[in-house]
């Protein structure tokens, strides 16, 4: 009730619209507390339930199997549309963050001339890509990462590094020599991170994002 009286006043653009959104905060905070104590409860009534069946049974597993599918399960709560209405569907709202992150990336240069630059005399050595960096980059990579767009996690990358680094090195020379990047390596997943403030809020989101590891 107080998301949509806040919401009614925002398409309305009501006088108390102020008064609308610390009402609707103020009952979404409540809701949280509440909501946490609740997942709080049920998950040690589950973890208790889950310890007393032998372990391998198929009672066991059958509970397990349910506790992954709802525990694991990415969850984000219904966002606002610029016209005020509500949005449900996966597409919709990464439609909505996606237009949203878009807009905040762009740079308005306005009609900026580009800055001048001073005359350098010094030259930049040749760049060289040598296997044997290629393989000490390729065995401390952070395994903890989360894979990106190419599903390669890190974990395989360092374990073949030794079998790796040879193609892989070769593979970057040509892209260097050739000045082109292949597609993969441009695209990344983006996974929208709540700030502070309301989750119903597109504008309390901010974009992270993870690249391919090679």
């Amino acid at each position: 009730m107080a998301f949509a009286a806040w919401a009614d006043a925002r398409a309305q653009k009501a006088p108390d619209i102020s008064t609308k959104k610390r009402d609707f905060n103020y009952a979404a905070k409540s809701y949280k507390k509440v909501l946490k104590k609740a997942r709080f409860n049920r998950t040690n009534r589950i973890g208790a339930k889950l310890a007393s069946y032998p372990r391998g049974s198929k009672a066991f597993w059958s509970l397990s199997k349910s506790v992954e599918t709802n525990f694991c399960r990415p969850s984000l709560p219904p966002l606002l549309k610029p016209d005020g209405a509500l949005a449900f569907t996966a597409t919709e709202k990464a439609n909505i963050l996606a237009t949203l992150f878009a807009e905040n990336s762009r740079l308005d240069s306005g009609s900026a001339s580009p800055p001048t630059l001073s005359p350098c005399d010094s030259v930049m050595a040749e760049i060289k890509i040598r296997q044997g960096e290629v393989l000490k980059v390729l065995r401390n990579l952070d395994v903890n990462k989360a894979s990106g767009p190419d599903g390669i996690p890190a974990i395989v990358l360092r374990t073949c590094a030794a079998e790796l680094s040879p193609v892989l090195t070769r593979l970057f020379r040509l892209s260097f020599k050739n000045a082109r990047i292949p597609k993969a390596w441009k695209v990344a997943n983006v996974q929208p991170v709540p700030k502070k403030g309301s989750r119903a809020d597109p504008a309390n989101y901010r974009p992270t994002t993870s690249t391919t590891g090679l």
